[in-house]
């Protein structure tokens, strides 16, 4: 069991911790996974391929949750390595480029989460992120978007989230 921080967003002050075990897997969508743990619920997928001057990386994946205090979904992405938090994190879908803000272990949207959800949401390929962690090590990351809308709407039936329903 590790734990993991969820729900928050990285200007908020309030921050929710989850205690996540990797058994809380609920259900499977083709690359993407329904989690829920004690107070937490979410997607998560891993990349298909990665790349980079590592030797050794922790697991790495993407995550779209829930935050109950701005009643939004997030968009966070842990790259297995300690992030520089003096450089940025890029994402690149359909040809479309996002730039996230690196803070130790997570790198987040700078209110970007929606548009990058729907546009992922629109079944691209794949998503490219180019990580930038500490010590000059950097990694290239391809995640599948296949079985993304179909978590997206057990997510939003699971979780039992209030508001959700102003979620298009």
């Amino acid at each position: 069991m590790c734990t993991l921080l969820v729900a928050c967003t990285k200007n908020e002050t309030k921050k929710i911790i989850v205690k996540f075990d990797p058994n809380s897997k609920v259900s499977t969508y083709n690359d993407w996974y329904l989690y829920k743990g004690h107070n937490a619920c979410y997607i998560a997928s891993y990349p298909i391929s990665s790349s980079g001057n590592y030797t050794e990386r922790d697991a790495n994946y993407i995550i779209i949750s829930y935050n109950p205090i701005s009643k939004k979904r997030e968009f966070s992405i842990t790259g297995g390595l300690k992030y520089d938090n003096k450089a940025n994190t890029t994402i690149e879908i359909d040809g479309n480029s996002y730039m996230l803000i690196n803070n130790d272990y997570r790198a987040w949207t700078i209110n970007e989460d929606e548009k990058i959800i729907k546009e992922l949401s629109k079944n691209p390929p794949v998503l490219v992120v180019f990580n930038f962690f500490e010590n000059n090590i950097h990694a290239i990351d391809k995640y599948s978007t296949n079985g993304l809308q179909q978590a997206l709407d057990i997510f939003k039936n699971e979780c039992n989230t209030r508001d959700f329903n102003s979620i298009k």
